[in-house]
């Protein structure tokens, strides 16, 4: 696993939720994001928590 990607797309998505969220006016904290979107933040989430549990590096950007 490269943590930098999984980074990357754990960070796409999120930001997808969150423009469908404050897209949605009409119903303020509901979030209907395009279908796969939070399976897809959960498993880069699982993923990269198991990767540095497991005693794996931190993404470039988590070192500075």
């Amino acid at each position: 696993m490269d943590p930098n990607v999984t980074l990357r797309e754990l960070r796409s998505a999120i930001e997808s939720m969150r423009r469908y969220q404050d897209n949605d006016t009409d119903h303020p904290g509901y979030c209907v994001v395009p279908n796969g979107t939070v399976t897809t933040a959960m498993e880069r989430f699982d993923a990269l928590d198991a990767w540095l549990q497991g005693g794996g590096f931190l993404p470039a950007e988590w070192t500075r």
